[in-house]
């Protein structure tokens, strides 16, 4: 839903361009989006200590910044 505010602000302050587009797809239809999905899943399990196996496996690769 942001997006879509974001594209109708520029909208009325006339700063759309025809490089501006938003197209929505639900998640399981977008494959470009089931990583991250998974990866986010295995971060937050393991911050609320439900399941740590899957962490073990991505500390070699994953750098996590806490903000």
């Amino acid at each position: 839903m942001r997006d879509r505010d974001v594209l109708r602000t520029l909208d009325s302050l006339g700063r759309m361009t025809v490089l501006h587009r938003i197209d929505h797809a639900q998640g399981r239809d977008e494959p470009m989006v089931w990583i991250p999905d998974v990866i986010c899943g295995v971060v937050a399990d393991s911050r609320i200590q439900e399941s740590l196996e899957f962490r073990s496996q991505l500390d070699l690769k994953l750098t996590e910044y806490v903000i």
